[in-house]
């Protein structure tokens, strides 16, 4: 071959195969990516964790030492408007990246939050039952991201199997 054109076929198949190789930039998860959505996830957890942990405070201070609490109740509202906020940016940020499983376990998992307005007597019941769709949440986001052992990994599959038993076992005893 000439030297001029063997050239131009390798300048040719660069711009070919740059056009058509995708652009990772270092450092920046592309949107659905498997890192942007663990990122979503964490954020969705975090947030799940500081509304249930403040709404539980503010439920507790209110019920248990009523007038008494007002000053301490003034504080800890905005803290909780702001945990509620950051819980539904949370929730739009999974909705961006994540698959509908994932979107609707996320949903529930906000949607389970007990009010404020919850009765006396129910409020422990409702906060166990958002921890349980807080743990559902957690295990189909694992199964999304590719946490769970792969079934020919034999070993590690027995191992999570004897693991969840035991926890089960701990739950219920």
């Amino acid at each position: 071959m000439d030297p001029i054109v063997s050239q131009g076929v390798r300048a040719g198949s660069k711009v070919i195969s740059s056009a058509l190789s995708r652009y990772r930039p270092v450092g920046v998860a592309r949107t659905g990516s498997s890192e942007d959505r663990a990122q979503a996830y964490r954020r969705l957890l975090d947030a799940l964790t500081h509304v249930g942990l403040n709404a539980t405070w503010f439920y507790k201070m209110r019920e248990e030492a009523g007038k008494a609490a007002e000053p301490f109740l003034a504080e800890l509202l905005p803290r909780l408007t702001e945990s509620g906020n950051e819980l539904a940016c949370a929730v739009n940020g999974v909705r961006l990246c994540a698959p509908a499983y994932v979107i609707e376990a996320a949903e529930t998992a906000a949607r389970a939050m007990p009010g404020l307005d919850t009765p006396k007597g129910e409020f422990d019941a409702a906060y166990r039952a958002f921890v349980a769709a807080q743990g559902a949440f957690l295990d189909v986001a694992r199964h999304d991201l590719g946490y769970e052992p792969k079934w020919y990994r034999v070993d590690r599959w027995w191992a999570e199997r004897q693991f969840r038993k035991r926890q089960a076992q701990q739950r219920t005893a």
